[in-house]
């Protein structure tokens, strides 16, 4: 419990560096979580995190969606910008102009819902 609770801790404030970076994101984000989505952060910056890495050198971010359907996130990143479908089989989305991959999970989100 002790080290789950320091990955969210540091989760938490992987998000708040990509909020610094892509500042509309935290707008993304407010979509998801108004059509009751949960996101996660997942893939190389959580090893990045866990690794202890600087935040400031993490420059690829990848989110798993929950609770959401592939029409209603591409509908959400469409209002952002023009989005690619990198991933079509498994539902991965890419918006232009920024480097992060919004991917689709089915089944619930843990502490990791707090992004």
């Amino acid at each position: 419990m002790v080290l789950e609770k320091k990955l969210c801790d540091l989760s938490a404030h992987a998000a708040t560096t990509i909020l610094k970076k892509v500042k509309f994101v935290k707008d993304i984000f407010q979509d998801i979580h108004d059509q009751h989505g949960k996101i996660l952060l997942v893939g190389g910056a959580v090893r990045d995190i866990v690794l202890q890495k600087s935040f400031d050198h993490i420059q690829d971010f990848d989110f798993e969606i929950y609770n959401l359907s592939l029409a209603k996130l591409t509908t959400i990143l469409k209002k952002y910008g023009n989005v690619d479908m990198v991933g079509k089989s498994f539902g991965v989305l890419r918006l232009h102009g920024i480097d992060v991959d919004w991917s689709l999970q089915i089944g619930r989100a843990s502490c990791r819902e707090r992004v």
